[in-house]
């Protein structure tokens, strides 16, 4: 019998019986916030970032819900597809997310492939707001890109610094 292999067998008169691994020890729960109830919007909303990811074939963009805030949007209906979103670029914009997923020539070796841009959208009061998009795509069985998740964030003082 393997260690491990818990099915019924007749044990012969000089087997050995191993008895089975005791369960791993549980790490216990971070004194701040459990993990099973950690905050991730919440995170992200405190480092000024916004998640998303990019289901490629229906165009869907879903946002976690602090997107709104981090793009200077009242609420996330117009960034709902990529095109959407795509639409709020600034006209300057030489790089979009579109360009670093779809017409790139790396190939997803089944890890994804990571991209990372800058790229401004079109702010209120005519300020562009200067966004950092760091992201991972990842194939379908035909090697096309399938899917794209990342996160944005706000880099307008860097941006001016640069």
């Amino acid at each position: 019998m393997r260690q491990g292999d818990r099915s019924v067998r007749p044990l012969r008169a000089d087997a050995t019986i191993i008895e089975p691994r005791p369960a791993p020890r549980q790490l216990p729960a971070s004194p701040v916030t459990p993990a099973r109830t950690c905050d991730y919007g919440g995170i992200l909303a405190s480092v000024g970032e916004a998640a998303y990811e990019w289901r490629i074939a229906t165009d869907c963009l879903t946002w976690s819900d602090n997107a709104a805030a981090v793009l200077g949007l009242a609420d996330c209906e117009a960034i709902a597809t990529n095109r959407g979103f795509a639409r709020l670029l600034a006209p300057d914009t030489t790089e979009t997310r579109f360009d670093a997923v779809m017409r790139t020539e790396a190939r997803d070796e089944g890890q994804g492939v990571p991209y990372q841009l800058q790229y401004a959208l079109q702010g209120s009061a005519g300020q562009p707001l200067w966004l950092e998009d760091t992201g991972r795509w990842f194939a379908g069985p035909d090697g096309r890109p399938r899917l794209a998740h990342g996160v944005v964030r706000a880099i307008n003082e860097r941006h001016a610094q640069e």
